[in-house]
């Protein structure tokens, strides 16, 4: 499963997020070792200052390897056209890249992993 996070250092709730964030990834990529899939977490931050968003990665620990940047923020192309309109906003796949869900957080997020692994 892979869990495509957007989020900014400048953001509170995407602070907030991370935190949990951090309690999930611990609690499912350790199933990728029994069951031969687990969680993956690929943080996409819009921040234009490289220096601050990489101190708040290591001010939130993020422990994940998967971190980007995308300084274009909302001008990026990517962002809009694929429905990014707030922050914190994510997007579930399953192993084959297939949406599972959109814009899940706390308990719901947990169901979805739980169910689909």
């Amino acid at each position: 499963m892979i869990l495509i996070e957007f989020w900014a250092s400048w953001c509170a709730p995407c602070r907030t997020q991370n935190a949990h964030l951090n309690e999930v990834y611990k609690q499912f990529q350790n199933t990728s070792f029994q069951k031969g899939n687990g969680l993956e977490i690929v943080s996409v931050a819009l921040d234009a200052d490289s220096l601050r968003w990489q101190k708040y990665i290591l001010n939130d620990r993020l422990s994940w390897k998967l971190q980007l940047r995308d300084s274009m923020k909302w001008k990026s192309a990517f962002i809009r056209p694929n429905g990014i309109y707030y922050l914190p906003n994510n997007v579930l796949l399953d192993s084959n890249g297939e949406l599972i869900a959109r814009e899940v957080f706390g308990e719901e997020l947990e169901d979805l992993l739980s169910s689909h692994m």
